[in-house]
């Protein structure tokens, strides 16, 4: 992993040998040499830190969505952020069950943790995906039908589902 270094100068300076430790021109020259290397490395890091889905706002978000095939469609970034990370899951997903759960995963977020997933298979090329447990704006629900089918297989067809509510707590007859 990457890491922003902030001190260079001082990186310099604990590397000079003992013998040429306290010479003036010497740390001059480090000092002066070290602020360039300093200045370069920020620039980097914050080149960087603006094309990182964690990191990035705004139009910098909005490119990295537009790589990915994710619209922004008015979504503040936080939510937006999650999309991108579900998109990229879709983009790659094989149409297995496993993949697909890690798919909603990503575009639930820190909700998935209360989330159940149900797969039922259909004969004889068809399932029905439910999520349970955690309750879906009815605006999003097309986003996440879009992101079944862009994640399923080629020639399968798929069914989705919600239930807000656990299945203790749900209405039975």
């Amino acid at each position: 992993m990457l890491e922003h270094i902030t001190d260079h100068a001082a990186q310099a300076q604990a590397r000079v040998i003992q013998k040429l430790k306290g010479k003036p021109k010497l740390a001059a020259f480090l000092a002066t040499i070290n602020r360039q290397h300093q200045e370069i490395e920020n620039a980097f890091w914050q080149i960087y830190s603006q094309r990182s889905i964690d990191t990035s706002v705004g139009d910098p978000l909005d490119i990295l969505g537009k790589i990915v095939g994710e619209r922004r469609d008015g979504s503040l970034d936080a939510d937006y952020r999650l999309r991108i990370r579900a998109r990229i899951r879709a983009n790659l997903s094989n149409g297995t069950v496993e993949v697909i759960f890690r798919v909603f995963r990503a575009l639930l977020g820190s909700s998935a943790a209360l989330a159940t997933f149900t797969w039922v298979d259909a004969w004889p090329a068809r399932f029905v995906f439910t999520i349970g447990a955690v309750a879906i704006p009815t605006a999003q629900v097309p986003i996440f039908v879009r992101f079944l089918y862009d994640s399923k297989a080629g020639g399968v067809g798929a069914h989705f589902g919600s239930q807000p509510v656990p299945d203790a707590d749900a209405f039975t007859c």
